[in-house]
């Protein structure tokens, strides 16, 4: 009987240590910044805290997810990637990353894709149908994340984990689910109040489009037709007709503005290079020449990418040359350090001082209203894309979308 309680006190003692450990754990959960400070934590607790050398997170890329990017990720092709793990383990399997979790490809993926939590005490006398009998592992824990990935406790002796093992697992993996869960919803604040900021400065936009570039044509409208109708000169009508013909245009533009402002929703793998030619053939060139590079797909809106390329082309054939723009050539291809693509020109470039600013209203626009760059820059950011203007190598201008996720 006293060895009995000896037995229970010790456990009861261990149980009070995994749990002060565990709470550890959660306060640094709870305060990363990114997903993989979130892995590293729930390594490092369930290694140096709970004393499991062969540990490992994987998550799918990009985690944690917005609702919008979750969407994305529910694909079958998915893999989960290796965040963290400890030294031992790389060391056992002799791989340094340890592999990605296929889908399909065996338990772990099955334990994520089931979320359910489970426990191999000899894996190689397992009857798992996905199960490795080749792998270095005698006994393995599979603790999914939620939706974000999987947490592998892994041992080279049988039977290692009990239920104080389990118990600790899953309460480590609600905590680790709880932590993801808030860095998602950080996330999405962080997207609504950019969309916030990009709506407040259309609306300033429009206000400014409103308030001095409509006014201006309004006026000399007014005063022309006075004119006119005072002295019966047809050239005044003719003035008074430019001027309209300018604030259709404005009022066009800021239909565009509005219109593209609005967030894609769903999209496609889009090739670069065939919409660019589509583009191409859409906007009157005076004689410039196109040429594109192939480039893996960009997911995006097709028909808002043509347009985003379309007031690019036009911009960069009416300001792009300081004389033909016969002799212009304007090329679209991929970036040569991340996802994206970029379109530039060899032409006069964009002038000093200017820069980012180029893609603002009122800087610069093909149409001449102002608005052609300020809509480009609101394509690419209803994408969630990063774009930014330059001198290019030749000279011209050339601006370069960046899609990737961490360009958002």
């Amino acid at each position: 009987m006293s060895e009995e309680r000896d037995v229970t006190g010790r456990r009861a003692e261990g149980r009070e240590r995994g749990l002060a450990a565990l709470l550890d754990a959660t306060r640094e959960l709870m305060i990363a910044e990114d997903a993989e400070t979130v892995a590293r934590t729930v390594v490092e607790a369930a290694s140096d805290r709970l004393g499991h050398e062969l540990v490992g997170v994987h998550l799918l890329p990009d985690a944690p997810l917005t609702e919008r990017a979750a969407t994305a990720a529910e694909s079958p092709h998915v893999a989960l990637e290796p965040v963290a793990w400890t030294d031992a383990l790389v060391d056992l399997i002799g791989r340094d990353p340890p592999p990605d979790i296929e889908p399909g490809s065996g338990v772990a993926w099955e334990s994520f894709e089931r979320g359910e939590l489970r426990v191999f005490d000899d894996v190689r006398a397992a009857k798992a149908e996905l199960m490795d009998p080749d792998t270095a592992f005698r006994s393995e824990l599979h603790v999914p994340l939620g939706r974000y990935g999987v947490l592998i406790i892994g041992s080279a002796e049988v039977a290692e984990f009990d239920d104080q093992d389990v118990y600790f697992a899953r309460i480590l993996a609600a905590n680790t689910v709880a932590a993801l869960d808030n860095l998602a919803a950080r996330r999405e604040v962080e997207r609504r109040e950019q969309e916030l900021a990009r709506q407040n400065r259309r609306l300033e936009e429009f206000a400014d489009v409103i308030g001095h570039d409509l006014r201006n044509p309004l006026s000399v409208a007014r005063g022309r037709l006075e004119l006119g109708l005072e002295s019966g000169d047809r050239e005044e009508f003719e003035r008074v007709d430019d001027a309209l013909d300018r604030i259709e245009a404005l009022v066009d533009g800021l239909l565009s503005l509005a219109k593209e402002g609005r967030a894609v929703g769903e999209t496609t793998t889009v090739d670069v290079a065939a919409v660019a030619e589509r583009a191409w053939r859409s906007v009157e060139t005076e004689g410039a020449t196109l040429r594109t590079t192939p480039a893996p797909g960009v997911a995006a809106d097709a028909d808002r990418l043509r347009q985003l390329l379309e007031n690019l082309f036009r911009n960069a054939v009416e300001h792009g040359s300081a004389t033909d723009p016969a002799g212009l050539t304007v090329s679209v291809g991929p970036l040569d350090d991340g996802p994206g693509f970029y379109v530039a020109d060899d032409g006069v470039g964009i002038p000093d001082g200017l820069g980012e600013s180029a893609l603002e209203h009122g800087v610069s626009g093909a149409d001449g209203t102002g608005l052609g760059l300020a809509i480009v820059r609101t394509i690419a950011e209803a994408h969630g894309w990063a774009v930014a203007a330059e001198t290019g190598a030749d000279g011209g201008a050339r601006f370069e979308f960046r899609t990737d996720e961490q360009a958002r």
